[in-house]
């Protein structure tokens, strides 16, 4: 019989000066983007002091897991922000780097995205080994809307390269801002889990006495944990990666989920009680087929005149949602709308370290003709 010991997890033990709070839990250590900007900005000083914590961790026993998520519920990360970066070519450059370290290291390495998180804040933990979304959890890219090309962590190359729908999709995100909701962003591939959520720290209970033979044996006949709603309920005490991913695909852990694992796509629609004011609040599913016709375009004018077309002549509720669409389209700038089309072309059959490349040269060609 498997004897299961139950851990109180830990307060705070090291609140750093610099933006990034650590919290240590039996066998797993939690960093918290704790910004004190309301919109947790990344910066080549935050990534190189996660960077720093992970570089500890790599040959300390005691620590089997490493999770990284935010102190607010409703702001994961906006990435890098140009318009507060006091380096912003340093700053594309550290998450790049960041992104290639996370994909490479040596432990199981988990992201909770909650809140909104827009740009390279997805993109920038991307490469963990396991990207976690809440109910709470939404995904927009408003770089466009804000006057800037979104870049980091090879956001454009990642937006293309998703398996269905990826070059429409990296043109409508930023030219609408349109947000994602979590169970979208599972289904694009985005994210690997959905969990349930609660306010307060990731709680890790552990197995003092189980080895990691245990965790592949008889399926868990003698269930070694008790399934409550937790934002998310992992048992790591001994678990390396491969026994990580068995016990993610077990029964007890999709109890926890929202949205099953390898489940299809979520298909409710709302179409019928569409609106100018709640348009927005609808899933892409809703309106896929006009999305690809009116974004799936080589130009940004294209994109434009076909929006134009549609929100003049389709059926209710497809014309609420044209409309919305080159309500917003027609916010953007036009000369920084041919840029995004024509960055998108050069990236899109690009493999992701070309990706980084490309960022960087953007940013640092972008600032020369500043």
């Amino acid at each position: 019989m498997i004897r299961t010991v139950q851990r109180r997890f830990s307060t705070s033990v090291n609140l750093l000066t610099s933006p990034l709070q650590v919290f240590q839990y039996p066998g797993a250590r939690v960093l918290t983007l704790n910004n004190t900007q309301e919109s947790n900005p990344l910066s080549k000083d935050i990534v190189d002091s996660i960077v720093s914590r992970l570089d500890s961790y790599q040959n300390n026993a005691v620590v089997d897991v490493v999770l990284i998520n935010s102190d607010s519920t409703n702001k994961f990360s906006k990435g890098v922000d140009p318009k507060v970066s006091k380096n912003y070519a340093a700053d594309i450059e550290a998450i790049n780097g960041f992104n290639k370290y996370i994909a490479t290291y040596s432990k199981p390495s988990l992201v909770v995205y909650e809140g909104g998180v827009e740009d390279s804040g997805y993109s920038t933990f991307s490469s963990a080994k396991f990207r976690l979304g809440t109910e709470n959890t939404t995904f927009s890219i408003k770089g466009l809307l804000n006057g800037h090309i979104p870049l980091g962590g090879g956001l454009v190359n990642q937006l293309t390269s998703i398996r269905k729908d990826g070059p429409a999709l990296a043109k409508f995100l930023p030219l609408t801002g349109w947000e994602l909701k979590a169970e979208e962003m599972y289904g694009y591939g985005l994210l690997t889990h959905v969990v349930q959520t609660q306010p307060h720290h990731i709680l890790f209970q552990t197995l003092s006495d189980t080895q990691p033979e245990s965790y592949k044996s008889k399926a868990y006949q003698t269930p070694p944990i008790q399934i409550e709603s937790l934002r998310v309920y992992l048992d790591m005490m001994h678990i390396g990666c491969d026994e990580l991913d068995d016990f993610l695909d077990h029964e007890l852990w999709s109890k926890v989920l929202l949205v099953p694992p390898n489940s299809e796509d979520t298909k409710y629609s709302t179409i019928q009680e569409t609106t100018a004011e709640n348009v927005a609040s609808l899933n892409v599913s809703d309106f896929r087929t006009q999305m690809i016709q009116c974004f799936n375009v080589p130009t940004f004018e294209e994109c434009k005149k076909r929006l134009e077309k549609s929100a003049a002549n389709v059926n209710y509720p497809q014309r609420i949602w044209a409309q919305h669409c080159l309500q917003q389209v027609n916010k953007i700038d036009p000369e920084l709308g041919k840029q995004w089309f024509a960055f998108i072309e050069q990236n899109q059959k690009q493999k992701l370290e070309q990706a980084f490349v490309l960022e960087t040269e953007f940013v640092k060609s972008s600032e020369n003709k500043n």
